[in-house]
């Protein structure tokens, strides 16, 4: 059997997709065959609705991984087809509305997922492990998410997009709905941090609840390396309180840490401290992707991905921390020239 493959947008991002597809299905002894499509060959295609049927004709796979500020072209594109759609987070770009005529397309059934990788890592596994076990229940979560984008020469539409990660991990570990999510506050910083204009995002702050968890957060593209973390506090019925804290892809990509310990009193007792490294035998950078490329094929997983409706409630979320980058304070490094070839190609730097 072949798994047929429709690639739109063949960079980063979407070379370790197509990647991670050729890797599960050769594990099953299954042909792939992946099929790309430029940002030029998208544009054409939008014009003409019979071609996309054509292009997607027994596709099982159509991924969306153009920049953000394409998106909402792509899968306005994407609604017409009858194969899964996987789409690069965000849904669209912040500033973006999302068509209601989507809802028709995606809105029931199973057939799309938007990539936040994190639901596939062992540590989250763990944690949700300890609660439903244990009856613990989250009460507190900090995170950290963030990278370096100086002088990126990537195109960006800024670090609020990069907001969903977090946010929909948090939904997922406390099996909260984003629409569960309230805002409290958020606070934007505009920078020149990109190579192409003064005022673009560049980090965020947000205080919000769900549930009765307290969330708040800080992501940037102005960090000095890439930090991707969450600390929790976690609660028993007999109130003794235990902490988690969650590394995400350091050293490496797919390279997890968790740390776990109680405090009764004055008295701190180390429970556990573990390292993971998803993926076994996946190509480099695709471990957790492998994960998730089995679930969108097979359902190995449980189908833990993030689903249409859950993106479009966090879209409004991140929509709503958007409008307060029109208050943002303004800060000029001052730019340096782009980056060199070699750094674009550094997989750690790129983040």
């Amino acid at each position: 059997m072949t798994v047929r493959i429709d690639l739109i947008g063949a960079g980063y991002a979407g070379t370790r997709l197509a990647r991670s597809f050729e890797y599960v299905a050769a594990g099953r002894e299954e042909d792939v065959d992946v099929r790309t499509y430029s940002r030029a060959d998208t544009a054409s295609l939008a014009d003409d609705p019979a071609r996309i049927r054509l292009m997607s004709e027994g596709s099982d796979v159509i991924v969306n991984a153009t920049n953000d500020d394409q998106h909402l072209n792509v899968l306005n594109i994407l609604q017409h087809v009858d194969g899964f759609i996987l789409s690069e987070k965000p849904l669209v770009a912040p500033q973006d509305s999302i068509p209601d005529r989507w809802t028709e397309a995606w809105g029931s059934g199973d057939r799309f997922a938007m990539n936040c990788i994190e639901r596939y890592s062992p540590a989250v596994d763990y944690v949700l492990a300890q609660t439903h076990r244990r009856d613990l229940r989250i009460a507190r979560i900090d995170f950290t998410w963030a990278k370096n984008r100086f002088d990126d020469p990537r195109p960006t539409v800024g670090v609020v997009s990069e907001v969903v990660h977090p946010l929909d991990l948090c939904c997922y570990l406390t099996g909260a709905s984003a629409e569960d999510v309230h805002l409290h506050n958020a606070a934007v910083i505009n920078s020149d941090y990109t190579s192409f204009t003064d005022d673009t995002p560049e980090s965020v702050q947000i205080m919000a609840s769900m549930n009765g968890v307290a969330v708040t957060g800080y992501s940037s593209f102005a960090h000095p390396d890439r930090r991707c973390a969450f600390d929790i506090i976690l609660v028993g019925d007999d109130g003794i309180r235990e902490y988690v804290e969650l590394i995400f892809d350091d050293p490496g990509w797919d390279h997890d840490r968790l740390r776990h310990w109680g405090a009764d009193g004055a008295r701190l007792r180390q429970d556990t401290d573990t390292a993971f490294i998803t993926g076994g035998t996946a190509p480099k950078t695709c471990g957790k992707l492998s994960l998730f490329a089995e679930d969108i094929l097979w359902g190995d997983h449980g189908r833990r991905y993030t689903t249409f409706v859950e993106a479009v409630d966090l879209q409004r979320l991140l929509a709503s921390i958007h409008r307060f980058s029109g208050e943002a304070f303004s800060l000029r490094y001052g730019r340096r020239p782009r980056r060199t070839t070699l750094d674009r190609n550094n997989l750690e730097r790129l983040g």
